[in-house]
């Protein structure tokens, strides 16, 4: 399968909308392998084909300098998640984009602020019982999903505001993104950040280069290890 008939793919699951609007996220089964791993690349690559339905060996996956899944060749952002045990997709056309998973705790401790601002720490300590582990999760998933889309360090997330006002959910980054083919060095560092719905006992957000008006999901439980 060519360059052109892996973009029709795509642009075929946003239906009347445009493609390059659509974030489309495929849930897959719980997963043992190391994301370094070949066996991590052939679940992602499962995975990928059954959400463009393609066979999986006309996916040309690769891995960009960071060791990160990427689609040569492709004009589709890929990421590929491996948080908490469980295997997460995304593809966006035109742009990149990164996930988090995390999963709710229901003890933390003051430890677990450090990588928040103040305004962020106020937000969740000011909540009552559960619903404070809950904004934990949800924040630092945000925040660790900006700082993978810009492929800087972790170190900088207490620099990383996600409290986000607009609705576009647009984050400043404290590194400029990371050079790609749609997203060159020298363009403002942000993210525009989203919280995903989760399966329950679980936070997750992706973020991507450029805004977007929608996501489309999947829930796969029978692929685990990319073995359907």
């Amino acid at each position: 399968m060519g360059l052109n008939n892996g973009v029709v793919a795509v642009d075929a699951l946003s239906g009347s909308t445009p493609a390059h609007r659509w974030l489309h996220v495929a849930w897959a089964g719980r997963t043992t392998v190391d994301r370094g791993s070949p066996e991590a690349l052939r679940a992602v690559r499962r995975t990928v084909g059954r959400m463009l339905g393609i066979a999986q060996q006309d996916v040309p996956l690769g891995r960009d300098p960071l060791g990160r899944p990427r689609l040569d060749g492709w004009p589709l952002g890929l990421a590929a998640c491996f948080d908490s045990g469980r295997l997460t997709v995304a593809l966006a056309r035109e742009m990149t984009v990164a996930l988090s998973l995390q999963e709710i705790l229901r003890c933390w401790s003051s430890a677990d602020l450090l990588a928040f601002t103040p305004t962020e720490s106020t937000w969740v300590t000011e909540a009552p019982g559960r619903l404070a582990g809950e904004r934990l999760a949800r924040l630092w998933t945000r925040k660790e999903a900006a700082l993978r889309l810009g492929a800087g360090p972790l170190a900088g997330a207490s620099e990383t505001e996600v409290l986000a006002d607009g609705r576009d959910g647009k984050v400043a980054l404290p590194v400029p993104l990371a050079p790609s083919h749609w997203a060159p060095a020298g363009l403002p560092a942000v993210a525009y950040v989203r919280d995903l719905t989760a399966r329950p006992g679980f936070a997750a957000a992706v973020a991507t280069s450029e805004r977007i008006d929608g996501v489309r999901t999947w829930h796969w439980d029978d692929i685990e290890d990319g073995r359907p």
